[in-house]
């Protein structure tokens, strides 16, 4: 999703020039060296020294890397300063398009960022490869004062990655509720979806587990009932998880309705070569031997008899003892298989 900074570290000094290139071009580019090289040392005397020497403070290596982008990378609030008073550009991106700011975020360097953006750096700038912002990142890594910051500085809250993710969406997968609650008072679409799959936070966030997020978004009023584009809603994912039978409750007190149906058969819900185009919640919650949350759907009103479009009941699958994949309900369980459900 964004580059490490690792690997950022140890190609700012790599090469300016090719061999094949000029004597003079590749004397001009590696004179501009030292200057990123004192900042990752955090030698602030020698960039002082080269900056009166006149050293181009916008000069980049062949990743694009400035001794700006350098000095973000490693939280030097007063070499970022020092470089801001050179008219170091805040804005100078890495040749795949992170800038300063995104690479102070990505690091979690919240009085970097913030110098940065008293200083003209773009809120809403992104990257090249997955056009994500330092908002996204901020999102995804977990960083609720991060987020904070950017939102009040104007990041924009319902903008969306190459991928169709909105920061929302990344906060969901996170399960990083107290960014989500920020984003949603900032104007986050408590229904927005995914471009792709169509998929909303609240159904990212049950499909991870995240019961937190996901009862951040039913207070906020998300739809339960909205489907993705294979048809799997909310319920369909707190169902497939084995500890979901807190979520499938507290989706039925937010008006889930218990039987709703896949509209396409999904692999990656195997259950013993079963078709699953037209599966209700309880068909996958039998399949995965998850016999709390049957509990669950049947008195939220699941239907135990309601069969796919191929013809397969949850309690067909119930008594073939489920999906080999997962748990298997016991023989007891399946003995007592009505009474279970």
């Amino acid at each position: 999703m964004k580059p490490l900074a690792t690997l950022v570290l140890a190609t700012l000094v790599g090469a300016a020039a090719s061999a094949a290139a000029p004597a003079a071009a590749q004397a001009a580019a590696q004179a501009e060296l030292p200057l990123i090289e004192a900042v990752l040392k955090g030698d602030r005397a020698a960039v002082q020294r080269l900056l009166r020497q006149h050293a181009d403070v916008n000069a980049a290596n062949d990743y694009g890397a400035t001794a700006l982008y350098a000095a973000s990378t490693t939280c030097s609030v007063d070499l970022i300063g020092l470089l801001l008073d050179a008219r170091a550009n805040p804005n100078a991106p890495l040749r795949s398009g992170e800038t300063p700011l995104m690479a102070a975020v990505d690091n979690g360097f919240i009085d970097a960022a913030r110098l940065l953006l008293a200083r003209g750096a773009d809120v809403n700038a992104r990257e090249s490869k997955g056009g994500q912002t330092a908002l996204m990142w901020a999102a995804a890594g977990r960083q609720p004062e991060v987020v904070r910051l950017l939102v009040d500085r104007g990041a924009d809250v319902r903008a969306r990655s190459t991928g169709g993710f909105t920061a929302l969406l990344f906060a969901a997968q996170q399960d990083d509720v107290e960014s989500g609650r920020l984003l949603l008072q900032a104007g986050a679409g408590t229904n927005d979806t995914s471009a792709g799959d169509r998929m909303t936070a609240l159904m990212v966030a049950a499909a991870s587990g995240h019961v937190g997020f996901s009862e951040l978004m039913l207070e906020k009023g998300a739809d339960p009932n909205l489907a993705d584009e294979r048809g799997f809603t909310a319920l369909h994912y707190a169902a497939s998880d084995e500890k979901g039978a807190g979520l499938v409750r507290a989706l039925f007190s937010h008006g889930a309705v218990p039987n709703p149906r896949t509209t396409k058969d999904s692999r990656e819900y195997v259950t013993a070569g079963v078709n699953l185009t037209g599966a209700t919640p309880l068909l996958l919650a039998s399949a995965r031997g998850n016999i709390e949350t049957v509990r669950a759907l049947v008195a939220g009103g699941a239907d135990p008899f309601m069969k796919t479009d191929h013809g397969t009941a949850p309690l067909q699958v119930a008594s073939w003892g489920g999906s080999p994949y997962f748990r298997d309900w016991t023989d007891d369980e399946k003995t007592h298989l009505l009474e279970v459900t």
